[in-house]
């Protein structure tokens, strides 16, 4: 987790830089809506949170597989927004794309064992960026400083979550080195 406390406090240092070399107008930008709370902050952080806990439960190629279908259910939660309803060709695709998940989470495909709770992070990981893409669509253009706020917001609650767990968001569990970088290599 503390990888994501760097990297989230890191997209804000850019940010703020960002805003300054392209001359924003100064001023603070305020999004205290509770959508920002929940979908930009809260959907980041929970993003970030739940892919590093099922990293370091399970196989990184097969928590990636589970985790990056998060683009279906954008698809899903932006049609269902825009007033769209959800299409039959949307929930096929959908179907299609967790029929060829299952095999995984069924059988054994070689790699590491990867226990069901660790899919169930991936899947939970991929519908909090599902959320956080969703917030930024419907926010519309935010500004670099907006990008500063929002980052810096996430690096302190993604600290904060750090601090009161005292683990790297292995829940407890015993740290494993995995990380997508280690994806195919045997151990």
């Amino acid at each position: 987790m503390m990888t994501a406390v760097v990297a989230l406090a890191a997209a804000a240092g850019v940010a703020r830089i960002s805003a300054v070399l392209a001359r924003e107008p100064r001023g603070p930008w305020h999004d205290s809506s509770l959508a920002y709370w929940i979908g930009g902050v809260g959907g980041l952080v929970a993003a970030l949170y739940c892919y590093f806990a099922a990293l370091a439960w399970g196989d990184p190629a097969r928590i990636a597989l589970v985790t990056y279908l998060w683009p279906v259910v954008f698809v899903v939660g932006a049609n269902w927004l825009a007033g769209r309803g959800v299409r039959l060709r949307v929930l096929l695709g959908m179907a299609i794309a967790f029929a060829g998940v299952a095999p995984l989470v069924a059988g054994d495909g070689g790699g590491a064992e990867t226990p069901l709770p660790a899919y169930g992070l991936g899947l939970l990981s991929g519908g909090a960026w599902a959320l956080f893409s969703v917030y930024l669509r419907q926010a519309g253009t935010i500004p670099f400083r907006g990008y500063t706020r929002l980052f810096g917001q996430a690096a302190l609650l993604a600290l904060g979550l750090y601090l009161l767990t005292g683990q790297p968001a292995g829940l407890g569990l015993p740290a494993q080195s995995r990380s997508p970088s280690n994806i195919g290599v045997e151990r």
